[in-house]
């Protein structure tokens, strides 16, 4: 019998369904249904040759749900699982390699440069010595600049030169409507309601800490902020004055409220920064500093408006206290006077002012909104550090901003912008770069700042309160508490082994996961090979995971070390000190030794270690010396007719030589500074070069332009980014210099030709015009052409008709008097003259037993006014004669005194068993006790008089009482 003939169905039947199931053949295959039996595509007689199905019926027949096939339900298991591999093993795995490199790559970043930049940073004993700009001036009563409050309100109309003026004069001025009324009072409620819910991590201590309250914000935590921030940046008195008194857009380095209720006691005057670690004396260390205070009331004296004391901005350390008890003020004014709403006070940080008590039983709380600016870096060679023991209270993400992002806060001040601006990793377009949170925070560790030294409690209380409070607690609770760096390294060092030790721990689980799952895999008979296996995927997975992370270490590390930052850490230019290279190619002359002095305030002081590009109002600061200004009234006067430069060049010397006089008759010194920073009197010759100069810069505009811009080019030969190179220090500043001199040499001769000419010659017409101040003019002998005694006249034309003729000497006594004419006695009175103090008087005719020399180890008397000896090395020697010395030491615990009289210092003799001695035994903290053992290497056992005993204390902590 033959076989049934099968059917072959055109494509289109199959499509619809008239093949009747799988076209599979086969052993294995199921038996084939037969073709009469289609289940839907059959006529009206079931057939199987009738016609096609209708369409409705086709179409029903799509509506009819099928199940999923298994390839799809395959692909969601799949899916799931990779899901579920991503989240429980892949996920954990990357995360805790890329902590690892991150832990490795910040080790490697702290060795190669953080600790450099740490070490940069350190402000020691020696760098004190080196870098002053300035010196330690004492102040008086009549350094109070004024003592009325009216005196430090600015007109409305001022230029912003006139209010840089008033600063330097002052050291605090008073700017009307600073903030707008509605603005200010949505602030202070902001504020007062901020202080109700404020924790102890958000709160900052302030002096008097109790019934006051202070935190730091963000620019835009509430629409107020934002709101009087641009007001304070687009303020048309304000806002020019900061640029002109701390350059051009300065950075914010502080953003607080401080709010005091009554009950709050007296603050202690003092000074936001450290003697000894600011612009004061060492311009070119640190950056200036500027408070504005504005209150959010109407502020009486009661409610504790500020105190300040004008014209301290000048004074070293503590010398102010008692003063200003007895002479500040408050800026609310006397006699019910009121410190008006929104009205700013923007002060010098070195200028001495507290918080008074609030003593108003039934007056509001006094609110404070408080900003603080500073110079901004200079980017690419910047060496100054912000001043020190400052709070800067701000929070840390408002680090790295400047005044121009006030204007603009809601845009240019919020995340993730505040977040990357301040770790100084970008900012956008069209900004500046403030203070970075990183940098402003390695200055204060690396110098033991407020809040960040190593003892006094700072780093006890910051692990206490969690400490980094991103790390787990068993990692910062076992750190190091020997000191802010070492607890930080600690800390890295720790995360780093227990992410190794997780990483290993994760991989082997995982690694032994896919093990299992390879050996089921096998068991079960598949057919895998193994780089298909689980075992052998998740080996390929992690290899390639581990490849990228550590390439990515590997890129950001190359990034690091490519930026600018480090960059200039490697040549030496970021933060390093500007002086080490000016030092080493100008050596001490010995020459310039034996004519060193110490500076007063009478004195005309020419510094040359100012002159700095973006330093704002700092460069000035010479200017205002008390000598200078006398100095330069003197020299205006001689120069007031424009006609001065055309006498003769005898005339010219005479005239100079008469203003040299007049400063010699006020005990004022011209002193000239060294490239050392040591202050020299000027001798003859140089002294009537500079009154020459300084008659020159009086007259012409151009010479006085041009001797500012060379000024700026050498010292941006000396102190720049090219410091250390033999052609910034000497060939550079050598051809300037010898500019200058060209400058004013040939400048002085052109404009006295072109006088001469546009005279005709006739220079006795020019002489008739001089106005000089009167002066009395006595002759000490006969003049030879028969001239009349003059008694009161020109003192230029009496001059001028002497050198036409041959004359004898004359005096010259000034008829005017200067500022202070008891200025001498002042001095005497206050300790101001040194040169004739009555220490070297007693000092005189003694027979000087012991008379050291730089380099030698002694004993002194800190301050010279303690009874109190401690060892130290005789740093500089300020010669006058031997019985008159001066010496600055450097004591070996890094404190330095300047200018001890010999009397102060005495031969170091070794500590001995049996000496009656103080020990530190804490911070500050000294009992008295005997050396009962000397061990070697320094170290000394002693004897407590309450009988304890103390081992092995280090000679710095032991002084002599006697």
């Amino acid at each position: 019998m033959g076989r049934p003939e099968r059917r072959h169905h055109p494509p289109s039947e199959c499509a619809a369904g008239a093949c009747g199931g799988s076209s599979s053949s086969g052993p294995d295959a199921p038996p084939r249904r037969p073709l009469h039996e289609g289940t839907g595509g059959s006529g009206a007689n079931g057939s199987a040759g009738g016609p096609p199905p209708p369409a409705a019926q086709v179409a029903g027949a799509g509506t009819t749900k099928t199940k999923p096939t298994s390839s799809r339900r395959r692909t969601v298991r799949e899916a799931a699982l990779l899901a579920l591999r991503l989240l429980l093993l892949d996920g954990p795995a990357a995360l805790l390699l890329v902590l690892l490199v991150a832990a490795l790559c910040l080790r490697r970043v702290y060795d190669d440069y953080l600790s450099v930049q740490l070490g940069n940073m350190r402000w020691t004993g020696a760098r004190r010595l080196r870098e002053a700009t300035y010196y330690d001036r004492r102040c008086d009563p009549y350094d109070m600049s004024t003592r009325d409050v009216e005196d430090l309100l600015l007109p409305a109309s001022s230029t912003a030169e006139e209010c840089v003026d008033h600063m330097m004069v002052h050291g605090a001025s008073m700017y009307p409507g600073v903030l707008t009324d509605g603005t200010a009072r949505r602030l202070r409620a902001y504020i007062l309601e901020r202080n109700a819910e404020l924790s102890d991590r958000d709160a900052i201590n302030v002096i008097a800490n109790a019934h006051r309250w202070s935190f730091g914000f963000g620019a835009n935590d509430d629409p107020a902020i934002a709101a009087a921030l641009r007001e304070i940046a687009t303020h048309p008195l304000l806002a020019p004055a900061l640029e002109g008194i701390a350059g051009n857009d300065p950075a914010v380095i502080e953003m607080t409220a401080i709010t005091s209720e009554y009950g709050a006691a007296d603050q202690f005057w003092h000074t936001d920064t450290m003697a000894y670690g600011n612009d004061l004396v060492y311009a070119r260390s640190f950056v200036p500093s500027y408070s504005l205070f504005i209150p959010l009331q109407d502020t009486t004296a009661a409610m504790g408006a500020t105190a300040t004391c004008p014209g301290t901005h000048v004074c070293h350390d503590g010398v102010a206290e008692e003063l200003c008890a007895e002479q500040g003020f408050q800026v609310s004014g006397r006699d019910g006077g009121v410190w008006r709403r929104g009205d700013g006070v923007l002060q010098n940080q070195h200028t001495y002012h507290r918080g008074p008590a609030h003593t108003g039983r039934y007056d509001e709380p006094r609110a404070l909104f408080i900003l603080s600016f500073a110079p901004r870096p200079n980017g690419r060679s910047e060496s100054r550090m912000i001043g020190q023991g400052g709070s800067y209270s701000i929070r840390w993400d408002m680090w790295g901003h400047t005044l121009s992002d006030l204007a603009d806060a809601p845009s240019r001040m919020v995340q993730p912008w505040t977040t990357l601006r301040a770790l100084g990793l970008f900012r956008l377009p069209g900004t500046h770069w403030g203070w970075d949170y990183p940098s402003v925070v390695s200055m204060r560790i690396a110098n033991e700042d407020v809040g960040f030294g190593d003892g006094g409690g700072d780093l006890e209380t910051f692990v206490e309160m969690g400490s980094l409070t991103f790390l787990p607690g068993f990692i910062t609770e076992g750190a190091s508490d020997e000191g802010w760096v070492q607890h930080l390294l600690d800390c890295l060092d720790r995360s780093k082994d227990f992410l190794l030790v997780a990483n290993k721990a994760f991989l082997s689980g995982y690694l032994l996961l896919a093990f299992v799952l390879s050996l089921v895999q096998y068991r079960s008979g598949s057919p895998k090979v193994f780089r298909r296996s689980a075992l052998g995927r998740t080996l390929a997975r992690l290899c390639l995971m581990c490849a990228v992370v550590a390439a990515i270490g590997h890129c950001a590390l190359g990034q690091v070390s490519r930026c600018d930052w480090a960059k200039d850490l490697d040549r030496g230019h970021q933060f390093t000190s500007q002086f080490s290279d000016v030092v080493k190619y100008n050596p001490a002359n010995d020459e310039d030794a034996l004519r060193v002095v110490r500076p007063r305030k009478v004195d005309a002081l020419f510094g040359v270690r100012y002159d700095g590009e973006n330093y704002g109002s700092i460069n000035k600061v010479l200017d205002y010396h008390n000598g200078n200004v006398s100095f330069r009234s003197i020299v205006r006067s001689f120069a007031a007719s424009k006609h001065f430069l055309l006498l003769p060049t005898a005339v010219k010397v005479q005239g100079n030589k008469a203003i040299i006089e007049a400063m010699e008759r006020q005990r004022r010194r011209l002193l000239q500074q060294n490239v050392l920073g040591e202050w020299i009197e000027a001798s003859a010759e140089e002294a009537q070069e500079l009154v020459a100069r300084a008659i020159m810069m009086e007259q012409i505009e151009m010479i006085r332009l041009l001797d500012t811009e060379i000024n700026l080019l050498i010292a941006k030969a000396r102190f720049g980014k090219l410091r250390s190179t033999v052609l910034a220090q000497k060939a550079s500043v050598d051809h300037l210099q010898n500019l200058k001199k060209l400058f004013f040499a040939e400048g002085q001769e052109e404009q006295c030709s072109a006088l001469r000419k546009g005279a005709n010659g006739k220079n006795h017409r020019f002489l008739e015009r001089l106005r000089a101040p009167d002066l009395a003019v006595t002759r000490l002998g006969k003049q030879k052409a028969g001239l009349a005694t003059v008694t009161k006249t020109s003192a230029l034309s009496a001059i001028c008709h002497a050198s036409s003729k041959e004359y004898e000497e004359y005096e010259i006594y000034e008829e005017f008097e200067l500022q202070d004419e008891d200025e001498d006695e002042e001095y005497e009175e206050y300790g101001e003259d040194y040169e004739e103090s009555d220490e070297d008087e007693e000092s005189e005719g003694q027979e000087i037993i012991f008379s050291p020399r730089t380099g030698d180890e002694v004993e002194a008397q800190y301050q010279g006014m303690h009874n109190e000896w401690y060892k130290g090395t005789v740093a500089r020697i300020i010669s006058k004669d031997n019985s008159k010395n001066r010496y600055d030491v450097l004591y070996d615990d890094g404190d330095t005194d300047w200018g001890l009289p010999q009397r102060c210092l005495r031969e170091y003799v070794p500590l001995t068993a049996g000496e009656v001695v103080e020990a530190m035994i804490e911070d500050e903290v000294w009992e008295q006790g005997v050396i009962i053992n000397a061990r070697s290497g320094g170290l000394y056992d002693l004897k407590f008089n309450d009988g304890e005993i103390g081992e092995a204390f280090n000679a710095q902590a032991i002084r002599r009482t006697s």
